[in-house]
């Protein structure tokens, strides 16, 4: 039977639309665990100390355990449910750096020979499990001290607040995406990660990632067109031909599978969920939901109740 979990809300730590950024330092022990929980926003994780077991669930690659310590950079996508698993005598000291999707600016990947800029953003925390883990971000000394660097600057403007802040936290913010992406795609190249990325083409896999980050916002083909250097047109063929099926396809098959999640697992009604992910119209998306499915959202949700009612 599946487990009611907490979903921690944007609106309490302040992510709106305005300003969808928070920055926070939090230490755990075997004291202070955290239950295995989800959350509306991502969440980037930076290790300053400690060791602990990183224990993460998601539809993607299912469930995951792996040691993570000092220097190691976490993202936590929307909707996966992750805790921090802590022996007697072990401590985590970690800043978390939550925000929505958006507060991350993708132009860079529209500038000639630059399209890598955000992999570690939007391709690397959707490659299949093991590709995922294999290429976790694990900086070393002089990168560690290149991010706290920036993280410090982050925290600072976060805390003071003075005039302009906002501004300086998002220009900050990108570099901290835009270096950790540096990062990747040099360990990407070298050593155990060789061939993580060698199989698809890159453009579709940086759209995949893209829609995935971004499914519950507006999704226009132009952008998606402008991400992958190419004409409307040539993408069209190029994502049917990578995926199978279209991009509004696919789109709304991902969208549809984050809200079977929610459905099952929380107690929002069927128009709270749909606005959740994406969808606007709440008769569009139960529409949406039956010609995927087979069936409408309280159908779905009834179903599933009455199947865990009986294990």
């Amino acid at each position: 039977m599946n487990e009611i979990l907490p979903l921690f809300r944007s609106a309490v730590y302040g992510i709106d639309p305005s300003f969808p950024f928070h920055i926070e330092r939090n230490v755990h022990d075997r004291y202070t665990q955290l239950q295995l929980h989800a959350h509306e926003f991502v969440e980037l994780v930076y290790v300053v100390g400690g060791t602990a077991k990183h224990r993460i669930r998601s539809a993607v690659f299912g469930e995951q355990r792996y040691e993570i310590s000092a220097g190691d950079i976490l993202i936590v996508n929307q909707g996966e449910e992750h805790t921090y698993e802590l022996a007697h005598d072990e401590r985590l000291e970690i800043v978390n750096l939550l925000f929505a999707p958006e507060f991350v600016d993708d132009s860079y990947l529209h500038a000639p020979g630059q399209s890598q800029l955000l992999d570690f953003f939007y391709v690397q925390p959707y490659l299949k499990e093991p590709a995922r883990f294999a290429s976790n971000l694990k900086l070393g000394y002089r990168g560690a001290g290149e991010i706290e660097q920036i993280i410090g600057k982050i925290e600072n403007e976060f805390g003071a607040r003075r005039l302009g802040y906002q501004a300086l936290i998002r220009l900050s913010f990108n570099e901290l995406i835009v270096r950790l992406s540096r990062f990747y795609s040099e360990s990407v190249g070298t050593g155990r990660n060789r061939d993580v990325h060698s199989s698809a083409n890159e453009y579709i896999r940086r759209v995949v990632g893209y829609v995935e980050r971004r499914y519950q916002t507006d999704i226009e083909i132009s952008h998606l067109a402008k991400l992958a250097c190419c004409s409307e047109r040539q993408l069209t063929r190029s994502f049917r031909q990578a995926t199978g099926e279209s991009v509004v396809r696919f789109v709304h098959a991902l969208r549809i599978e984050k809200a079977k999640a929610l459905l099952v697992r929380y107690g929002d009604t069927v128009a709270e969920i749909g606005a959740v992910v994406g969808f606007r119209d709440a008769a569009y998306f139960i529409k949406v939901f039956k010609r995927l499915t087979g069936m409408t959202p309280k159908e779905y949700r009834m179903e599933s109740q009455l199947a865990q009612s009986g294990e």
